[in-house]
């Protein structure tokens, strides 16, 4: 896809993640030129072994703290986001990382990723996009 002219060109392969606690689209952008190159969806996550009960009417009470924990929950798709960027990054086919995500999962994937990696993520834009148009995010990018 054609950036289009108003909204910020990238003089260098610059990888664009745009998501949400559970869902990711990674874009390849470079000088004029924008493309979809992955979909990423959050890992189903793993139900513990509950104590439950069953009462005599048969109904059936699970322990509450047998809950999964949210931020337990994010730390595989954080991983899982920040293992695409590092291949992107290690085989040379992306110089620079923009992330478009909630504040929680930006700072999630950043620790993520080695240190030596981390000044790759040139911009940071911490809000759910993931359903808006991609000239939006663009532009957001580009400000």
């Amino acid at each position: 896809m054609q950036i289009p002219k108003e909204s910020q060109h990238f003089a260098h392969p610059t990888l664009i993640v745009v998501g949400d606690f559970e869902h990711a689209k990674l874009y390849q952008a470079h000088e004029e030129n924008i493309d979809e190159v992955k979909a990423v969806q959050a890992p189903e996550p793993l139900q513990p072994f509950t104590d439950a009960s069953v009462h005599s009417s048969g109904m059936r009470t699970a322990n509450p703290s047998a809950d999964v924990d949210e931020g337990a929950r994010r730390l595989p798709y954080a991983k899982l986001l920040a293992g695409a960027i590092i291949d992107s990054l290690r085989k040379g086919r992306t110089r620079y990382v923009c992330l478009v995500m909630p504040a929680e999962m930006c700072h999630r994937i950043k620790e993520e990723l080695p240190q030596d990696l981390r000044d790759n993520v040139t911009k940071t834009i911490e809000a759910h996009m993931i359903d808006a148009p991609l000239t939006e995010v663009l532009e957001r990018l580009g400000q």
